[in-house]
């Protein structure tokens, strides 16, 4: 069967792998002064969002995509795709997963009439999945997803199995500037009162997403030294098990911004030396509106699937 993979732009994935694997990307809003651009890599500039928009006094919202939008995603694959996946950022942190999951129903009699026009007559099936995770983590389950579709496998094993491995996403983010993470106390549980103080100690904090939920793991003084505790947290989980071999790393502004932080460079260094690959990438506003300028995040899948695990009843 013909299989399609969907996922929203929170995920973060370079737009060279999205047209590489064929996904579809619904875009997340952000609205500055109640002027909406989507985040689509073409109505939206990013490096813009960090370098000023977040920087000014202006009111900023950052909206998941709607109903509708989903409806129109699913209207334009539904008459040549038997199976759509779903895949989106975490219930958790917005309202993706409920969105998609109201598209898929509401839309159901919509798409039955497109494939009946093409003389289709089994029904689509779309599979919702929430990754549990944010920005690169799931963008790492989305490509994983992407390199596994073969026309052989079974799109229920497929969609359990994705569902099973997005628990073993760890997506670790470290904002550079702590101001902005008041903007999530409900998640992060930090006060505007303790990012100021840990603002004038110079301390980063460094946080772990994990089946949906936001731990703080560490403290530490100074960003090149909370970034290479990272890089020790991300590398010990690499030698527990066996792992999808390619890590997500995202930055808060420009990619030549990023290649400039020693410790960041070290540990793709020390990544490639063990056989895994870095795929980087700017940080996307539905994170970067609380983590701030210059954040920096890094995603690992602590676990792998292969093609015949998919392959069958």
């Amino acid at each position: 069967m013909r299989i399609a993979i969907v996922t929203d732009s929170s995920c973060d994935l370079p737009q060279d792998l999205l047209y590489q694997y064929n996904i579809r990307e619904v875009p997340f809003k952000v609205i500055v002064d109640n002027t909406v651009r989507y985040d689509n890599h073409l109505d939206f500039d990013r490096e813009t969002f960090y370098a000023e928009t977040l920087a000014s006094k202006r009111a900023i919202k950052v909206e998941e995509p709607s109903v509708d939008d989903f409806i129109q995603t699913y209207k334009r694959l539904a008459p040549d795709y038997d199976g759509i996946i779903s895949i989106h950022q975490s219930a958790r942190f917005s309202n993706a997963v409920k969105n998609a999951r109201a598209a898929a129903l509401q839309g159901a009699e919509i798409y039955r009439k497109l494939r009946a026009q093409k003389n289709v007559s089994t029904q689509l099936q779309i599979r919702i999945l929430d990754s549990q995770s944010a920005s690169i983590g799931l963008g790492l389950l989305v490509l994983r997803a992407a390199e596994l579709l073969y026309d052989e496998i079974n799109f229920a094993k497929f969609a359990n199995a994705l569902e099973s491995l997005a628990e073993k996403i760890f997506f670790y983010l470290i904002p550079s500037e702590l101001l902005f993470l008041p903007n999530a106390k409900d998640l992060t549980k930090v006060s505007p009162l303790g990012a100021a103080l840990a603002t004038i100690l110079d301390q980063k904090m460094i946080f772990m997403f994990n089946k949906g939920y936001v731990t703080r793991v560490d403290k530490i003084k100074g960003f090149e030294l909370a970034i290479k505790e990272t890089s020790a947290l991300v590398m010990q989980r690499l030698q527990s098990a066996q792992s999808f071999d390619k890590i997500g790393i995202v930055y808060g502004g420009t990619l030549s911004e990023m290649n400039r932080i020693d410790a960041l460079n070290a540990f793709r260094l020390e990544l490639a030396s063990s056989g895994l690959g870095s795929l980087v990438s700017e940080l996307s506003p539905a994170v970067g509106f609380y983590a701030g300028p210059k954040a920096v995040g890094v995603a690992l899948i602590n676990a792998d699937l292969s093609v015949m695990q998919l392959i069958g009843r």
